[in-house]
């Protein structure tokens, strides 16, 4: 996918969608390497969108209520995802159809934080990827994803411009 497909789906998914209904969930463990995308994310798009932005590093589920709570019309969850991509590419991706692997400390299913958003509050969610190349513990992020990050961050901030 390139970064303007992933981009322009990003903004067609937020036409019409009124301001202040839009949240960002960003997952991820930072001592993982590329793993830590979505915090990164978290840090280069705070202040800089309308949308709320929760860092649910390696434990989402614990933000789900907040979530809620919000009642958004559509959720974005930022995470690094294999999808046999390119090292930093990026894509945007319906949860519908990934891997059900069960739900806790970040190995839960990302489809699982779609389905819980969607019975709770009717959210759909989207989720903005990237492709790691190394999740290894103790790594250090990638060059490739660290970029994906900054360009990640771009995109949501573009799509959902802060007041």
């Amino acid at each position: 996918m390139t970064d303007e497909s992933v981009s322009l789906g990003l903004r067609r998914a937020t036409e019409g969608i009124p301001p202040g209904t839009t949240a960002v969930l960003c997952v991820g463990n930072p001592l993982r390497g590329d793993d830590g995308f979505g915090g990164a994310v978290f840090e280069a798009v705070t202040g800089r969108t309308a949308a709320a932005v929760f860092n649910g590093a390696e434990t989402p589920e614990n933000a789900l209520p907040a979530l809620a709570r919000l009642e958004p019309r559509l959720v974005i969850v930022v995470d690094a995802v294999v999808f046999a991509g390119a090292p930093g590419e990026l894509a945007l991706l319906e949860p519908e159809g990934m891997r059900m692997d069960g739900f806790d400390t970040h190995t839960a299913s990302l489809s699982v934080v779609s389905e819980f958003m969607r019975e709770a509050c009717g959210a759909r969610t989207l989720i903005l990827g990237a492709q790691p190349a190394c999740t290894d513990t103790g790594a250090e992020m990638t060059p490739a994803v660290k970029d994906a990050a900054g360009r990640a961050a771009d995109m949501i901030a573009d799509a959902l411009p802060a007041d």
